[in-house]
């Protein structure tokens, strides 16, 4: 199942969410907000427009695959049972003890916070972390997926399946 709730993910942003553009100077493909999306959800700022488009695929994806399927803002939860106060997952998938973490604001400041939330829960044996390509400034720096290839990012996957938890750096939009 987690492969095709990926699936729908991915397609969902491609519908409805991202464009998919061009750098000449990067000679690479990115994605960019749609304005259609941005108006549709009422987002003021950076920040606004990431938390309602989260809750968006959130919805997109309990009302497909259903509740008893794929829970959403599942808290964390210990190895004796308690939920340990303010942390959840994104998405979570009983059945196949998968997390789904989907980052759209600066993948710095996510990757190691959505690895600790994998460690953190006893039932979390996978974790997808979900970026998306994109560039900033006038250098166009490239951030999203590309910083989880990074050899840093690559020793913190590496270390965390001591704790069995598998990291699975995925796009949003995969044909980039």
């Amino acid at each position: 199942m987690k492969e095709e709730v990926i699936q729908f993910i991915q397609e969902y942003f491609l519908n409805n969410v991202f464009d998919i553009t061009y750098s000449p100077i990067r000679n690479k493909k990115f994605d960019v907000w749609r304005q259609t999306w941005i108006d549709e959800i009422g987002a003021t700022n950076p920040n606004q427009r990431s938390s309602l488009t989260v809750q968006r695929v959130q919805e997109a994806v309990q009302n497909h695959f259903g509740a008893a399927n794929v829970r959403v803002e599942e808290p964390l939860q210990s190895v004796i049972g308690n939920e340990n106060n303010g942390h959840r997952l994104d998405l979570y998938i009983p059945s196949e003890r998968t997390a789904i973490e989907i980052c759209l604001s600066a993948i710095k400041n996510e990757f190691e916070k959505d690895i600790l939330k994998g460690m953190l829960d006893h039932r979390v044996t996978t974790l997808y972390i979900m970026a998306r390509d994109y560039v900033t400034g006038n250098a166009e720096t490239q951030y999203g997926i590309n910083t989880m290839q990074q050899p840093s990012s690559g020793s913190i996957i590496d270390m965390v399946s001591v704790f069995k938890l598998e990291v699975i750096p995925t796009q949003i939009c995969p044909i980039l």
